[in-house]
């Protein structure tokens, strides 16, 4: 019975440096998603910064920028996870800072987070950057392996995630210029149309979901600035004329519900709110798009300096 428990000792030792071992390596390469490793250094007395979902990530490029600003976006974020994020990095937002909060056509809609298929793959990445107290269904066994041991959830990708890691460019959000022409932005805005406008947005009728649990985060991030003297702006990022035509074609009625809504938070709250969905500046200028809705490189560098320019901030331009 000694020799086997002696065995058994020595077999868990050598199973947990190995485990132990390769944790470390996954830690240090692999572990943390792309998109996230930017909250590993957000910075202190930030003047300048926004929120929101992809939009948000692609349509703001501070590159010129010469003040301390930050990109709170992330992909598929609705503003329930957009008013925790901002919570939790208050401190590093100074006052008298001006955050813009995208508002994207599909941000007030759907079924609530966590009954989403992708919840539980998407949730994973706040264990992360956030407080387990803002955390949605939080689960300490998840914390666990998020923060701890993200090895024992790795999957077979393991090595495919690592080469991604590697290779992929410091402005992955933001595709090179790559020249497409109109057919591939009236595909993409139909597919984009079945994502963002019917994907968990309606109920067994077909009638579209309204989610006040949405709303009710774009008006607590409002109070929350305005508690903290933080000056916050609503913003809908600019669109090709292919995915607006695609949302007008497919629901007439979407886009008067949808400015009645942010126009009454906006009115409530006495918060500016800027449209540049169908602005002549971008609408049909395919070469600032990557796709139907999201801008590249070049178009959020234009964006964002119209946007500094017409909410009178000063950013200050780098040469």
């Amino acid at each position: 019975m000694k020799k086997v428990a002696k065995i058994l000792i020595i077999y868990t030792i050598v199973v947990s440096l190995i485990v132990g071992g390769l944790n470390a390596v996954y830690m240090r390469f692999m572990s943390v998603e792309e998109e996230i490793k930017k909250f590993q250094n957000v910075p202190n007395h930030i003047k300048i910064c926004n929120f929101g979902s992809s939009h948000g990530i692609n349509s703001f490029n501070y590159d010129n920028v010469n003040q301390t600003c930050f990109n709170f976006a992330l992909s598929a974020q609705y503003p329930i996870y957009d008013e925790r994020v901002l919570e939790q990095y208050a401190n590093c937002i100074d006052d008298n800072a001006t955050v813009y909060l995208v508002v994207s056509f599909f941000s007030f809609y759907g079924i609530p987070e966590e009954k989403r298929d992708i919840f539980e793959s998407k949730n994973k990445r706040y264990y992360q950057i956030l407080s387990k107290d803002k955390i949605i269904q939080y689960s300490l066994k998840t914390d666990i392996c998020e923060r701890y041991l993200p090895i024992l959830t790795a999957d077979e990708k393991i090595f495919e995630n690592y080469f991604n890691n590697k290779t992929v460019s410091k402005d992955s959000s933001q595709s090179k210029k790559v020249e497409k022409d109109n057919q591939y932005f009236q595909n993409d805005a139909k597919k984009k149309y079945q994502h963002h406008m019917i994907e968990d947005k309606l109920d067994e009728e077909g009638n579209r979901i309204i989610n006040n649990a949405e709303i009710e985060a774009i008006y607590h991030m409002i109070e929350f600035c305005r508690s903290k003297n933080i000056r916050a702006i609503m913003v809908t990022t600019p669109y090709t004329q292919e995915y607006c035509q695609e949302i007008k074609k497919n629901d007439s009625q979407f886009l008067q519900e949808f400015y009645s809504l942010v126009n009454e938070i906006s009115a409530q709250t006495n918060t500016q709110y800027l449209d540049y969905s169908a602005d002549k500046r971008f609408r049909n200028n395919h070469a600032l798009f990557i796709d139907s809705d999201h801008l590249n490189t070049q178009g959020a560098k234009q964006f964002t300096q119209i946007l500094l320019h017409e909410t009178n901030v000063d950013y200050g331009e780098s040469q």
